[in-house]
């Protein structure tokens, strides 16, 4: 057996705490020479093991996949473009004018009813799911629309309701 000589630094604690640990890891890979009254031998245990695959066929779980027809985005957001008389370009840029945010929120809109996520929807138009999430609920709210479910687990809340004046401090 090797003796240690305790060292004081940190580095040298660790080294030393890992060569008692794999002594001690090798004194317990080594057979024991224990006597039978010492540690009594157990029965030999019984396992019914079952044939795989199982005698009767696994009926596959049913599974209904939504009829839903989707249109590529690009189209749904060339129409809108189109019925608000503006651009693409205008519609998927960063302006802020009522001209061009009411269209693009339409647009939002339109992808999430069709089952679009709100994060997806986002990437689409370089924004924040958040910032689809308020255009879906301002459009659904000036149109008379029901709020529009997200595909990833959005549940749909009170239409968004603004302040009455006397609310606005």
């Amino acid at each position: 057996m090797t003796s240690w000589v305790r060292l004081s630094t940190p580095f040298a604690r660790k080294i030393e705490a890992k060569a008692m640990a794999l002594q001690a890891i090798q004194a317990a890979l080594q057979p024991h020479s224990a006597s039978p009254a010492v540690l009594p031998s157990a029965p030999p245990a019984t396992v019914s093991v079952e044939p795989w695959p199982p005698s009767a066929p696994v009926e596959p779980m049913p599974f209904e996949r939504p009829n839903i027809t989707r249109r590529p985005w690009r189209v749904i957001v060339d129409e809108v473009a189109e019925r608000h008389g503006i651009g693409v370009r205008e519609l998927l840029g960063d302006a802020r004018s009522t001209r061009y945010s009411i269209p693009r929120q339409e647009a939002m809109y339109l992808l999430v009813a069709q089952g679009e996520s709100f994060a997806m929807v986002g990437r689409k138009f370089r924004r924040d799911h958040t910032t689809v999430l308020y255009g879906c609920r301002r459009h659904a709210e000036r149109a008379g629309l029901p709020l529009v479910e997200s595909a990833h687990g959005f549940t749909p809340k009170e239409p968004l309701a603004l302040p009455a004046s006397s609310d606005v401090r």
